[in-house]
């Protein structure tokens, strides 16, 4: 069943409902990959590492793991200084962290051009002083690149690509 839910920040959110899903096929497909609370009921881990998805970058040949997540597509310092590419100080930006803390990002690197197996796209990376991933794929990655997870209780997730340009 599908429901609409007006959310006043923006447009529509669609709600699907799954009629008839067996939590007992869950618990038989996945069997002691999942948790558990002291009813029985299957609950959602506490955390879960990130997934990652691996990219060449442009004509360098140098690969990269990024991971999966957030607002914006952003890269190490020192990662983009091995690269020795041109950057733009007028497109910065204040993150706010999950503990409200806030940070500038230092420059924006444009085009960066990235090939994770379906073809080679653009994107804009905003450069941070320090982080703990190399290069971080953010939302602008997952929309440009059609991106559709699949997340499963063994903690196992497949993720699918496609090139905006070609279709590939």
């Amino acid at each position: 069943m599908v429901k609409q839910v007006i959310n006043l920040s923006t447009n529509l959110i669609q709600v699907n409902e799954l009629s008839g899903l067996d939590p007992d096929g869950v618990s038989h497909d996945f069997s002691d990959q999942v948790l558990r609370n002291d009813e029985g009921l299957i609950v959602a881990h506490h955390s879960l590492p990130l997934h990652a998805v691996e990219a060449r970058i442009g004509s360098f040949g140098h690969i990269i793991q990024g991971v999966l997540g957030l607002e914006i597509i952003a890269m190490l310092k020192r990662i983009w200084e091995g690269l020795g590419l041109p950057i733009r100080s007028d497109h910065t930006m204040k993150m706010s962290s999950a503990n409200t803390s806030i940070d500038t990002t230092i420059d924006v690197l444009e085009n960066l051009i990235l090939d994770s197996g379906v073809g080679e796209v653009m994107v804009q990376v905003q450069i941070l002083a320090c982080a703990n991933f190399n290069l971080l794929l953010g939302r602008p990655f997952h929309c440009l690149m059609s991106a559709t997870t699949n997340d499963f209780p063994d903690r196992s997730q497949t993720i699918t690509l496609r090139d905006p340009n070609t279709g590939k």
